[in-house]
């Protein structure tokens, strides 16, 4: 921030810092949270992508606080972490910066 030279460029900054920390604390949890839900459904059976859906939303609502318009609820399609089978719940230790094998 001391190095920008514009206003512009601190509000770009502070704008990338909030982004940041969005993703990490908000988008990082959904994505735990429907990890969690998404397994213990599994466990019972084949999870429709309907379902997955709904399980999505919840999750996002949840973790944002109800805060976003319209939540991607089909970002598990295009999240490749929930297509690693060697570790459930990688999203886990990709928030607290542990790294299991």
């Amino acid at each position: 921030m001391k190095k920008a030279n514009t206003r512009e460029e601190k509000l770009f900054i502070l704008d990338e810092k909030l982004k940041r920390s969005v993703m990490n604390f908000m988008n990082i949890h959904s994505r735990f949270l429907f990890e969690q839900r998404f397994y213990k459904e599994r466990n019972e059976g084949i999870v429709s992508a309907n379902r997955l859906n709904q399980l999505m939303e919840e999750s996002i609502n949840e973790a944002y606080a109800g805060s976003l318009e319209q939540p991607s609820i089909y970002s598990w399609v295009w999240t490749p972490h929930y297509y690693i089978t060697q570790s459930p719940f990688y999203n886990f230790p990709y928030t607290f910066g542990i790294y299991l094998h």
